[in-house]
């Protein structure tokens, strides 16, 4: 725009004389340099190793207003999480879920089925539920967890299904145990 105004004046000044502007020269063309190849994403399983464990832990302590907490103590709460091991990188074996990938979501979805074998806690196993699950809230209710040992045990679905719902083999027992000792 300003080039427009500065030759409409230039002619003007000059008497109408048509003034050309220079020619612009072409750009020297530029070699890009090729990309870099994209990595092929890994390929997908055909099917899910056999499942060796389905692994539980006390995962977070709380008071009863659910600040977190040193100690299992009566009228806090506490979470367990639990994580399937499949048959991959050891005895032990491996996760192979969206955290840990491995070639295919091998977690079921539903989680594992929860099963309180002693306490008197209120309990809920959490999201999907009501037995299912990933993770288990104690103490659950206004009064939180009650003084006493506590053990719930763990263990994968008789119908276990990977992430795509084809069925997935079991090995050896995978369930697994949690104890922990609520004091006063």
């Amino acid at each position: 725009m300003r080039r427009l105004a500065l030759l409409i004046l230039l002619s003007l000044s000059c008497g109408g004389e048509t003034v050309t502007e220079p020619p612009v020269p072409s750009p020297t063309p530029t070699v890009e340099p090729s990309p870099a190849p994209i990595p092929s994403a890994s390929p997908v399983m055909t099917s899910c190793p056999p499942l060796v464990k389905w692994g539980a832990k006390v995962f977070n302590v709380m008071d009863g207003e659910f600040d977190p907490a040193s100690e299992i103590r009566a009228g806090g709460r506490l979470v367990m999480d639990s994580t399937p091991r499949f048959a991959l990188g050891g005895p032990n074996g491996q996760p192979c879920n969206a955290e840990h990938p491995c070639g295919r979501a091998c977690e079921d979805p539903r989680g594992g089925v929860w099963t309180k074998l002693a306490g008197d806690s209120p309990y809920e196993v959490q999201t999907p539920g009501p037995d299912m699950g990933f993770q288990v809230l104690v103490g659950k209710g206004p009064n939180g967890m009650s003084v006493g040992s506590h053990q719930f045990k763990v263990c994968p679905a008789k119908d276990l299904v990977d992430g795509l719902g084809v069925p997935v083999e079991t090995r050896g027992n995978p369930c697994d145990t949690v104890t922990f000792e609520v004091l006063p």
